[in-house]
């Protein structure tokens, strides 16, 4: 399953998280008009699937 997320702020952010925790998808990905602001919140992401999902791949800015 590939998850869009459109908004990389605070609720996307969450959302995000949420979604990693709760459906462990294949793909997230985060997707904001500040492509640094996704890239950076995607690699926050990154890191806490290592824990809870681990093979999900977190995308954003640049990368997605």
């Amino acid at each position: 399953m590939k998850i869009s997320i459109f908004g990389a702020g605070n609720v996307g952010a969450a959302c995000g998280f949420a979604t990693l925790c709760e459906l462990k998808p294949d793909v997230i990905v985060l997707v904001d008009i500040n492509e640094k602001l996704a890239s950076g919140e995607a690699l926050d992401l990154a890191h806490a699937a290592v824990a809870v999902s681990p093979r999900t791949k977190v995308l954003g800015g640049a990368d997605a």
